[in-house]
């Protein structure tokens, strides 16, 4: 039996565009490679999955009666990408075949059996919070801005996640790879308040398409936020994000925040950047190796060398508080950077105690940090 639809390129190749984040280039299952297309009357729902997560949206299309197929995701993007903005007439037959005509002609495309295509899981009852707009805005900034301290190295899952920790107070958002942390607490987001401490951990992936569906999305819709022992959920208007949920225990990192810290010394934030990415250029391009000398005469140094090239570097900073001892201490200026480049102050905050022990970065209120492991320098190995 053929069935046919009418819906316009453009929106189709938005909706293709979208869940084609989650879908790999050679997928262990073959089938993976296409986008699930289920139509119903006047809306055409599309999913595409990778197993761990699945992404889906509905778009209003011109359409009789109900029906699924397959389409091949690539091969239809390529083509929506070299095609005017045009209505498109779809149609499929019992062979699973896709027939499409546009203004310039007709192609026709093989397609599969929509019954191989994994089933979406059953999920269980699910605390579901909504968030209004400004709540959504500040949560997913905050979430975007911890990405950069996620572990890449899926041998240690836990760290691959940013930890979103509710609480009945706020909510705390950490991710840590090892060597830098970074950590952000929302005291106002009523909406993901609990009762009982819990933590939701987010997949990098996850938390990746998060923070598209919500720059994608309208500036009034609310995020609906759902989660469960088993899954979790994001909703923007008429697009989905679910995935499984990390069963990992994130680490310890209250515990690891160094507590006493008597070297306080406040700056300015991106005169410290760009004085750490010039000497960077004179750094040992392996190592990354910078060195910090915090002096008592409200100045901190900052130099580097790479002995294989015999290049150096040193700039001086004028610091605008100090407190505390000199200290001499060694950091890879990339993620030193990478840290600062995410605080949100002009004015940063850098506590520490010992050229062995982890550097805190504050910003103006607090409420951010960031936390860098230091190098070990050649004056102490």
């Amino acid at each position: 039996m053929t069935h046919s639809l009418i819906v316009p390129s453009g929106l189709l190749r938005k909706a293709l565009q979208y869940i084609g984040g989650v879908v790999a280039k050679n997928p262990i299952v073959p089938v993976l490679e296409n986008a699930k297309v289920e139509v119903d009357g006047r809306n055409m729902k599309l999913t595409g999955s990778n197993l761990f997560m699945i992404l889906s949206t509905t778009i209003e299309v011109e359409a009789s009666g109900e029906f699924i197929f397959l389409m091949p995701l690539k091969k239809m993007n390529d083509l929506l990408a070299l095609l005017p903005e045009q209505p498109l007439t779809i149609s499929t037959n019992e062979f699973f075949g896709i027939n499409i005509s546009a203004e310039s002609g007709k192609y026709k495309l093989s397609g599969e059996n929509p019954i191989d295509f994994p089933k979406t899981p059953p999920i269980a009852a699910m605390d579901c919070r909504v968030l209004d707009s400004t709540d959504r805005e500040v949560l997913v900034n905050s979430i975007e801005n911890s990405l950069y301290a996620v572990n890449t190295d899926d041998l240690r899952p836990a760290m691959c996640t940013v930890c979103l920790r509710l609480r009945h107070d706020g909510i705390v958002i950490c991710s840590t790879n090892g060597h830098q942390l970074s950590h952000t607490s929302l005291w106002a987001l009523d909406a993901l308040s609990v009762d009982k401490q819990t933590d939701v951990l987010l997949h990098r992936q996850f938390a990746n398409i998060l923070v598209k569906l919500h720059k994608e999305a309208e500036e009034n819709e609310p995020l609906h936020f759902s989660f469960n022992q088993n899954r979790i959920e994001a909703r923007i208007g008429n697009r989905t994000a679910s995935a499984k949920v990390v069963d990992e225990r994130f680490p310890d990192f209250e515990n690891a925040i160094p507590k006493n810290n008597p070297i306080v010394v406040k700056l300015d934030r991106k005169r410290l950047m760009g004085t750490l990415r010039r000497i960077l250029l004179m750094a040992n391009q392996a190592t990354h190796q910078v060195r910090l000398d915090f002096g008592s005469l409200s100045n901190l140094t900052v130099s580097a060398q790479d002995l294989d090239y015999s290049n150096e570097g040193s700039e001086e900073i004028k610091v605008e508080e100090y407190e505390g001892e000199a200290i001499s201490i060694g950091f890879n200026a990339k993620m030193l950077v990478e840290c600062l480049d995410h605080a949100t102050s002009d004015t940063i905050s850098l506590e520490l105690s010992a050229p062995n022990r982890a550097m805190l970065g504050y910003d103006e209120d607090r409420d951010h940090f960031f936390l860098q492991m230091p190098t070990m320098l050649a004056t102490y190995a």
